[in-house]
């Protein structure tokens, strides 16, 4: 499943510990959401594993805000999390 696309529209994310989201490997088009509250907006990895290097790419769709006490357009960035083991096919 690495090499994924997920599409986000009109979603809230608030109050998680660690990132908004975290796309691992994968294409997150994000339109028309707010991610509030959380330690990081949105944490990007590139996956390595035995079928290749899958990076993280994302999409801006409009109309997304994060931040807290005030609303900025929201960062991705690496957020030197693990990514999860490879498993074999």
């Amino acid at each position: 499943f690495y090499g994924a696309e997920l599409h986000v529209a009109r979603v809230h994310i608030t109050n998680s510990a660690r990132a908004g989201m975290y796309v691992i490997g994968a294409t997150l088009s994000i339109e028309r959401s707010r991610i509030a509250c959380n330690a990081f907006d949105i944490a990007t990895r590139t996956f390595t594993g035995t079928a290749g290097e899958f990076p993280s790419k994302l999409e801006d769709g409009g109309g997304n805000a994060c931040g807290c006490d005030t609303t900025a357009r929201c960062r991705a960035q690496n957020a030197g999390l693990e990514s999860p083991v490879d498993r074999p096919d």
